[in-house]
């Protein structure tokens, strides 16, 4: 049981690094990635599945709609950093205009970034000649339960990311993992205490959508890609990951909303996102008092919400509206 939960942790580490890797990249523009991610993601899928998956984009370039398939079993699955609506549908209609549900019966998409807790997604409207629902969207934390679901699996998949992921030293790993972990609690027993932190008004937020927000801070992008490269290493990134998954799931919405009301707010003061954050580490240091951890890893923190759409998300207007608030 130890061993497990020690597997279920790295685990996590590894798929978290994923994720804040994409992110980074495809905010600044860099989407190379998302075609590694088809080949990186072949085998552990092809574990989870006991499937026989190729890439179809070396069979056929730019294969429509799809990237993974095994046609024996007539699976096929869609690798993407894009977990929106839109996307959903396009690539329904994509699949069903090519007639690909009379090689595969069932259709998933794998969307390389975690789902929030308070999203909501329109159920897909298919023709019913295959098997696609909103089960079928497998978001990254989806896929870690679908990997621990069976041990064996989860064994492999960990030997597959140890000789693909390289990572630092465990003891920094241990290191940095409790500055992350202190500077969450700061910040989530300041947010408690904190009365109008959670009110939103009219609005939600988009917690997904890092191609927007690179949109809207255009002119600042390439400086915010760089600070980020030079404060948080592939390590820190694992670390933050872990740190995170040791709070329940009310807790890191507490800590959410804060961020989101609260570097919102200092936005609107200074309309510089990278001022904005100056000032919002400056303001964590002070009201929390975390007198023990270093400013950099307070913007360190910041910064990797940031790309995790958690700081400056960006805003919609309730369900019945979709239009987005820049």
């Amino acid at each position: 049981m130890i061993k497990k939960e020690s597997q279920i942790k790295k685990l996590n580490r590894y798929l978290g690094w994923i994720g804040i890797t994409i992110s980074l990249d495809n905010g600044s523009g860099y989407t190379d990635i998302n075609k590694s991610m088809e080949d990186f993601l072949l085998v552990p899928l092809s574990y989870i599945y006991n499937a026989d998956l190729i890439n179809l984009n070396q069979i056929r370039r730019d294969y429509p709609a799809i990237d993974l398939g095994d046609k024996h079993k007539k699976l096929s699955i869609q690798v993407t950093s894009d977990g929106d609506n839109s996307k959903v549908q396009d690539t329904i209609e994509k699949f069903e205009r090519h007639n690909l549900f009379n090689e595969f019966d069932k259709l998933i998409m794998v969307v390389l970034k975690d789902r929030k807790s308070n999203q909501r997604r329109k159920p897909p409207t298919t023709n019913g000649q295959y098997n696609f629902d909103s089960d079928s969207i497998i978001w990254l934390n989806d896929l870690s339960k679908l990997i621990c679901e069976n041990e064996d699996v989860l064994e492999k998949c960990i030997e597959y990311f140890d000789k693909h992921i390289d990572t630092r030293p465990a003891e920094t790993e241990v290191l940095e993992f409790d500055i992350f972990r202190d500077i969450f609690q700061f910040i989530r027993a300041k947010a408690k205490n904190n009365s109008n932190q959670g009110s939103n008004g009219e609005v939600n937020y988009d917690s997904e959508n890092i191609r927007i927000k690179a949109a809207r801070f255009k002119v600042h992008w390439n400086t915010i890609s760089d600070i980020y490269s030079s404060i948080l290493s592939g390590s820190q990134e694992l670390a933050y990951a872990k740190a995170l998954a040791e709070f329940d799931e009310s807790d890191q919405e507490i800590v959410r909303r804060y961020l989101r009301v609260e570097s919102i707010k200092l936005l609107n003061s200074s309309n510089n996102p990278i001022a904005a954050i100056g000032h919002l580490k400056d303001t964590i240091i002070r009201e929390c008092g975390p007198s023990l951890i270093a400013s950099s890893d307070v913007e360190g923190f910041l910064y990797f919400e940031l790309l995790n759409c958690d700081v400056f998300p960006n805003i919609i207007k309730r369900e019945s509206d979709d239009r987005l608030l820049f």
